[in-house]
């Protein structure tokens, strides 16, 4: 399950992917969302998303290594 403050940046940054494989991306990343700045985690999101659009497959099975589905 999506945290709601980081599905709401995902609907408003990227609303065309799904918020599931966004955030399956999101996961892979060596941050924690606790200590990552507003902006880094706008850049991320978006990087995510352009991960997500370049191979769909791919992010499905990285959101599923995470127990994510498509949303």
């Amino acid at each position: 399950m999506i945290p709601n403050s980081i599905a709401k940046d995902i609907a408003k940054i990227a609303p065309q992917a799904d918020p599931q494989l966004v955030y399956g991306y999101l996961l892979l990343a060596e941050f924690r969302f606790s200590e990552i700045s507003r902006r880094a985690l706008n850049r991320e999101i978006r990087i995510a998303a352009e991960c997500v659009s370049a191979d769909p497959e791919q992010a499905a099975r990285v959101a599923a290594s995470y127990g994510l589905g498509a949303a």
